[in-house]
């Protein structure tokens, strides 16, 4: 079985540094006590799966693991098209939050004007 590449801590390294330890999508930073080294990875600008470079550092970003897992393995021409779409993604998981907390409290819901959160979801372009 053949193991995927790994980035080594110098590429890793350089490429927080680069970034300034913050996350290139949300902006969250280590500096600023956002978050923790912990919670930073390397994102694949272009991924993998898809041929990209594993240690190139032009291909590497600093992610938190949040947007990192949110973006997978998707490709965008800018960097404010990912921003975009990771926000829908964030959107679109919260409302499927919400959902499941909905049908585990069941009946007892039903003062949550769903409604409301159909709006809110149209405004950020994630419901038709």
């Amino acid at each position: 079985m053949k193991r995927k590449p790994t980035v080594g801590k110098r590429e890793r390294f350089i490429t927080y540094a680069r970034d300034r330890f913050q996350c290139v999508f949300c902006r969250r930073s280590v500096l600023l006590g956002q978050l923790s080294l912990f919670d930073l990875t390397v994102d694949h600008w272009w991924p993998l799966c898809q041929g990209g470079h594993p240690y190139r550092l032009r291909n590497l970003r600093t992610a938190c693991r949040a947007c990192n897992t949110l973006k997978g393995d998707a490709t965008f021409d800018t960097l404010d098209d990912a921003r975009e779409y990771i926000e829908q993604q964030r959107a679109v998981a919260a409302a499927r939050m919400i959902e499941q907390a909905a049908y585990e409290v069941g009946d007892t819901l039903h003062a949550f004007d769903w409604l409301d959160l159909e709006a809110v979801l149209w405004r950020l372009g994630v419901a038709s």
